[in-house]
Protein backbone atom coordinates (compact mmCIF):
# COMPACT_ATOMS: atom_id res chain seq x y z
CA UNK A 1 0.00 0.00 0.00
CA UNK A 2 1.89 3.47 -0.91
CA UNK A 3 2.05 5.75 1.73
CA UNK A 4 -0.09 9.14 1.72
CA UNK A 5 2.01 12.27 0.92
CA UNK A 6 1.90 16.08 1.60
CA UNK A 7 3.81 19.01 0.23
CA UNK A 8 5.42 21.16 2.57
CA UNK A 9 4.39 24.97 2.17
CA UNK A 10 7.97 25.62 3.61
CA UNK A 11 10.30 23.56 1.51
CA UNK A 12 8.07 23.03 -1.39
CA UNK A 13 8.80 18.90 -0.77
CA UNK A 14 6.35 16.40 -0.99
CA UNK A 15 6.98 14.38 2.37
CA UNK A 16 4.76 11.41 3.42
CA UNK A 17 2.18 12.29 6.96
CA UNK A 18 4.26 11.18 9.15
CA UNK A 19 6.28 14.14 8.70
CA UNK A 20 4.22 16.34 9.77
CA UNK A 21 2.55 17.04 13.38
CA UNK A 22 -1.18 17.19 13.98
CA UNK A 23 -3.25 20.16 13.55
CA UNK A 24 -6.94 19.17 14.53
CA UNK A 25 -7.81 22.79 12.88
CA UNK A 26 -6.72 21.75 9.26
CA UNK A 27 -9.01 19.73 7.25
CA UNK A 28 -6.15 16.73 6.19
CA UNK A 29 -5.60 17.23 10.44
CA UNK A 30 -2.04 17.53 9.96
CA UNK A 31 0.22 20.75 9.66
CA UNK A 32 0.77 22.95 6.35
CA UNK A 33 4.49 22.79 7.04
CA UNK A 34 6.82 19.51 8.15
CA UNK A 35 8.36 19.53 11.66
CA UNK A 36 11.89 20.29 10.00
CA UNK A 37 10.47 23.23 8.91
CA UNK A 38 9.01 24.54 12.13
CA UNK A 39 11.95 23.81 13.68
CA UNK A 40 13.86 25.70 11.76
CA UNK A 41 11.37 28.61 11.66
CA UNK A 42 11.63 28.35 15.96
CA UNK A 43 15.14 28.81 15.67
CA UNK A 44 15.78 31.40 14.15
CA UNK A 45 12.81 33.70 15.38
CA UNK A 46 14.54 32.88 18.74
CA UNK A 47 17.59 34.21 17.66
CA UNK A 48 16.28 37.51 17.00
CA UNK A 49 16.67 40.83 18.99
CA UNK A 50 13.76 41.37 19.32
CA UNK A 51 12.46 37.85 20.93
CA UNK A 52 15.27 38.04 23.33
CA UNK A 53 13.79 41.81 24.63
CA UNK A 54 10.28 40.36 24.85
CA UNK A 55 11.67 37.34 26.78
CA UNK A 56 13.61 39.73 28.99
CA UNK A 57 10.71 41.49 29.85
CA UNK A 58 8.35 38.76 30.09
CA UNK A 59 10.95 37.30 33.42
CA UNK A 60 11.17 40.83 35.06
CA UNK A 61 7.53 40.79 35.31
CA UNK A 62 6.31 40.15 39.25
CA UNK A 63 3.47 38.18 38.04
CA UNK A 64 5.62 35.92 36.01
CA UNK A 65 8.35 35.52 38.35
CA UNK A 66 5.70 34.59 41.36
CA UNK A 67 3.86 31.96 39.10
CA UNK A 68 7.19 30.53 38.16
CA UNK A 69 8.85 30.06 41.93
CA UNK A 70 5.55 28.86 42.29
CA UNK A 71 5.85 26.04 39.28
CA UNK A 72 9.22 25.20 40.54
CA UNK A 73 8.47 25.20 44.27
CA UNK A 74 5.57 22.60 43.06
CA UNK A 75 8.52 20.36 40.90
CA UNK A 76 10.88 20.45 43.80
CA UNK A 77 8.30 19.07 46.15
CA UNK A 78 7.14 15.91 43.49
CA UNK A 79 10.59 14.82 42.80
CA UNK A 80 12.19 15.22 46.48
CA UNK A 81 8.79 13.84 48.35
CA UNK A 82 10.51 10.24 48.26
CA UNK A 83 13.87 11.16 48.12
CA UNK A 84 13.65 13.55 51.16
CA UNK A 85 10.73 13.22 53.43
CA UNK A 86 9.75 15.37 55.71
CA UNK A 87 9.95 15.00 59.38
CA UNK A 88 6.46 15.94 61.23
CA UNK A 89 7.23 19.26 63.18
CA UNK A 90 6.25 18.40 66.88
CA UNK A 91 2.78 20.47 68.02
CA UNK A 92 3.24 22.52 70.96
CA UNK A 93 0.35 23.12 73.24
CA UNK A 94 -1.18 26.67 73.34
CA UNK A 95 -0.11 27.64 76.80
CA UNK A 96 3.85 26.61 75.12
CA UNK A 97 2.88 28.82 72.36
CA UNK A 98 1.85 31.93 74.41
CA UNK A 99 4.89 31.08 76.67
CA UNK A 100 7.24 31.01 73.77
CA UNK A 101 6.14 34.09 72.35
CA UNK A 102 6.05 35.97 75.55
CA UNK A 103 9.99 34.75 76.10
CA UNK A 104 10.45 36.31 72.61
CA UNK A 105 8.83 39.66 73.45
CA UNK A 106 11.22 39.78 76.21
CA UNK A 107 14.72 39.69 74.68
CA UNK A 108 13.24 41.72 71.80
CA UNK A 109 12.20 44.68 74.59
CA UNK A 110 15.02 44.21 76.16
CA UNK A 111 17.13 43.96 73.31
CA UNK A 112 15.63 47.23 71.77
CA UNK A 113 14.84 48.97 74.80
CA UNK A 114 16.18 52.67 73.37
CA UNK A 115 14.16 52.60 69.99
CA UNK A 116 10.57 50.98 71.59
CA UNK A 117 11.18 53.59 74.36
CA UNK A 118 11.54 56.45 71.45
CA UNK A 119 8.40 55.20 69.58
CA UNK A 120 6.77 55.35 72.66
CA UNK A 121 7.71 59.10 73.16
CA UNK A 122 6.70 60.19 69.56
CA UNK A 123 3.38 58.18 69.55
CA UNK A 124 2.31 60.35 72.88
CA UNK A 125 3.15 63.42 71.15
CA UNK A 126 1.30 62.62 67.79
CA UNK A 127 -1.66 61.20 69.43
CA UNK A 128 -2.35 63.11 73.12
CA UNK A 129 -5.52 63.92 71.94
CA UNK A 130 -6.40 59.81 71.43
CA UNK A 131 -4.78 59.03 74.82
CA UNK A 132 -6.58 62.22 76.60
CA UNK A 133 -9.63 60.94 75.21
CA UNK A 134 -8.96 57.12 76.61
CA UNK A 135 -7.92 58.17 79.66
CA UNK A 136 -10.77 59.37 80.43
CA UNK A 137 -12.83 56.37 79.13
CA UNK A 138 -10.50 54.44 81.79
CA UNK A 139 -11.19 56.72 84.53
CA UNK A 140 -15.20 57.16 84.09
CA UNK A 141 -15.44 53.23 83.66
CA UNK A 142 -13.32 52.73 86.70
CA UNK A 143 -15.51 55.13 88.73
CA UNK A 144 -18.30 53.82 88.00
CA UNK A 145 -17.29 50.00 88.54
CA UNK A 146 -16.04 51.71 92.22
CA UNK A 147 -20.05 52.57 91.97
CA UNK A 148 -21.82 49.46 90.99
CA UNK A 149 -19.09 47.61 93.91
CA UNK A 150 -20.62 50.33 96.59
CA UNK A 151 -24.18 49.44 95.67
CA UNK A 152 -23.84 45.72 95.01
CA UNK A 153 -22.61 45.91 98.86
CA UNK A 154 -24.83 47.84 100.55
CA UNK A 155 -27.62 45.68 98.46
CA UNK A 156 -25.91 42.26 100.09
CA UNK A 157 -26.13 44.55 103.70
CA UNK A 158 -29.52 44.77 103.13
CA UNK A 159 -31.15 42.23 101.25
CA UNK A 160 -28.34 39.04 101.52
CA UNK A 161 -31.31 36.45 101.16
CA UNK A 162 -32.37 37.81 98.17
CA UNK A 163 -29.09 38.39 97.06
CA UNK A 164 -27.84 34.72 98.11
CA UNK A 165 -30.82 33.35 96.24
CA UNK A 166 -29.88 35.24 92.96
CA UNK A 167 -26.46 33.59 93.05
CA UNK A 168 -27.97 30.11 93.54
CA UNK A 169 -30.21 30.30 90.87
CA UNK A 170 -28.07 31.71 88.44
CA UNK A 171 -25.26 29.08 89.23
CA UNK A 172 -28.16 26.27 89.12
CA UNK A 173 -29.28 27.57 85.42
CA UNK A 174 -25.13 27.49 84.38
CA UNK A 175 -23.85 24.93 86.47
CA UNK A 176 -21.78 23.04 83.23
CA UNK A 177 -20.11 26.36 82.25
CA UNK A 178 -19.13 27.10 86.09
CA UNK A 179 -17.72 23.43 86.60
CA UNK A 180 -15.80 24.19 83.22
CA UNK A 181 -14.20 27.50 83.99
CA UNK A 182 -13.65 25.80 87.91
CA UNK A 183 -11.95 22.82 86.43
CA UNK A 184 -9.84 25.11 83.74
CA UNK A 185 -8.75 27.51 86.96
CA UNK A 186 -7.47 23.97 89.27
CA UNK A 187 -5.73 23.22 86.78
CA UNK A 188 -4.22 26.44 85.69
CA UNK A 189 -0.03 27.46 87.62
CA UNK A 190 -2.29 30.07 90.15
CA UNK A 191 -4.83 27.66 90.68
CA UNK A 192 -2.22 25.00 91.48
CA UNK A 193 -0.09 27.45 94.10
CA UNK A 194 -3.33 28.67 95.58
CA UNK A 195 -4.67 25.14 96.09
CA UNK A 196 -1.63 24.25 97.94
CA UNK A 197 -1.27 27.44 100.31
CA UNK A 198 -4.82 26.73 101.37
CA UNK A 199 -3.78 22.95 102.08
CA UNK A 200 -1.18 23.53 104.03
CA UNK A 201 -2.87 26.72 105.74
CA UNK A 202 -5.64 24.22 106.71
CA UNK A 203 -2.74 21.43 107.82
CA UNK A 204 -1.22 24.00 110.23
CA UNK A 205 -4.93 25.22 111.97
CA UNK A 206 -6.08 21.97 111.97
CA UNK A 207 -2.67 20.72 113.84
CA UNK A 208 -2.88 23.39 115.65
CA UNK A 209 -6.19 22.79 116.83
CA UNK A 210 -5.92 18.85 117.38
CA UNK A 211 -6.48 17.18 120.83
CA UNK A 212 -4.82 13.64 119.17
CA UNK A 213 -8.13 12.23 119.42
CA UNK A 214 -9.13 11.77 115.35
CA UNK A 215 -7.17 8.36 114.67
CA UNK A 216 -7.84 6.15 112.12
CA UNK A 217 -9.81 3.64 114.88
CA UNK A 218 -12.23 6.26 115.86
CA UNK A 219 -12.96 8.00 112.29
CA UNK A 220 -13.78 4.45 111.73
CA UNK A 221 -16.15 4.01 114.90
CA UNK A 222 -17.75 7.09 114.10
CA UNK A 223 -19.00 5.99 110.67
CA UNK A 224 -20.07 2.67 112.23
CA UNK A 225 -21.91 5.16 115.21
CA UNK A 226 -23.59 6.62 112.52
CA UNK A 227 -24.93 3.54 110.29
CA UNK A 228 -22.55 4.85 107.52
CA UNK A 229 -25.11 7.80 106.76
CA UNK A 230 -24.74 11.62 105.80
CA UNK A 231 -25.04 13.63 109.02
CA UNK A 232 -27.02 16.03 107.50
CA UNK A 233 -29.17 14.47 104.57
CA UNK A 234 -28.97 10.94 105.79
CA UNK A 235 -27.45 9.61 102.17
CA UNK A 236 -25.87 6.40 102.55
CA UNK A 237 -22.66 6.84 102.18
CA UNK A 238 -21.51 3.14 101.05
CA UNK A 239 -23.23 4.02 97.70
CA UNK A 240 -21.06 6.80 97.02
CA UNK A 241 -17.32 7.26 95.63
CA UNK A 242 -14.37 7.17 97.87
CA UNK A 243 -14.09 11.15 96.64
CA UNK A 244 -17.54 11.75 97.48
CA UNK A 245 -17.58 11.19 101.42
CA UNK A 246 -15.73 13.45 103.73
CA UNK A 247 -15.25 14.21 107.02
CA UNK A 248 -16.59 17.31 108.26
CA UNK A 249 -16.04 20.16 111.49
CA UNK A 250 -19.39 20.85 112.80
CA UNK A 251 -17.77 23.86 114.06
CA UNK A 252 -15.56 25.07 112.18
CA UNK A 253 -11.52 24.84 112.66
CA UNK A 254 -11.82 28.09 110.46
CA UNK A 255 -13.93 29.43 113.30
CA UNK A 256 -12.37 28.77 116.38
CA UNK A 257 -13.26 24.47 116.22
CA UNK A 258 -11.33 21.61 117.36
CA UNK A 259 -9.19 19.05 115.22
CA UNK A 260 -11.50 16.71 117.81
CA UNK A 261 -13.54 13.61 117.21
CA UNK A 262 -16.17 15.04 119.36
CA UNK A 263 -16.18 17.88 116.68
CA UNK A 264 -16.37 15.94 113.60
CA UNK A 265 -18.74 13.82 111.28
CA UNK A 266 -19.07 12.14 108.34
CA UNK A 267 -20.90 13.79 105.28
CA UNK A 268 -21.41 13.59 101.80
CA UNK A 269 -19.28 15.81 99.59
CA UNK A 270 -22.65 18.02 98.26
CA UNK A 271 -23.24 18.73 102.29
CA UNK A 272 -19.94 19.49 103.24
CA UNK A 273 -19.04 21.98 100.29
CA UNK A 274 -22.46 23.36 100.97
CA UNK A 275 -21.97 24.35 104.55
CA UNK A 276 -18.83 25.51 103.70
CA UNK A 277 -17.61 27.66 106.84
CA UNK A 278 -21.28 28.13 108.34
CA UNK A 279 -21.95 27.64 111.98
CA UNK A 280 -25.37 28.16 112.05
CA UNK A 281 -28.46 26.51 110.02
CA UNK A 282 -26.89 22.54 109.50
CA UNK A 283 -28.49 19.92 111.90
CA UNK A 284 -26.69 16.64 112.79
CA UNK A 285 -29.44 13.86 112.55
CA UNK A 286 -27.07 11.11 113.65
CA UNK A 287 -25.53 9.91 116.74
CA UNK A 288 -22.39 11.56 117.47
CA UNK A 289 -19.14 10.25 119.97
Amino acid sequence: MKELTKICKGCLKELPLSDYSNEPRNKDGKNGKCKHCVKSEAKSRRSTSEYKEKIRLKRQDPEFKAKKSLQDKAYRERVNKDKFPKEPKPKISEEERKKRKAESNKKYAEKNKECLAEYQKQYRIANIEKLKFKRAEYVAREEFIKEERDRRRKLREIEPDRIKADKRREYLENIERYRESARVYRESDRGKVIATEASARYRSKREDASDGTVTEESIILLKEIQEFKCAYCLTDLTKLDKSKVHLDHVYPISKGGLHSITNVVWSCATCNLRKNSAVSGWTVLTERI
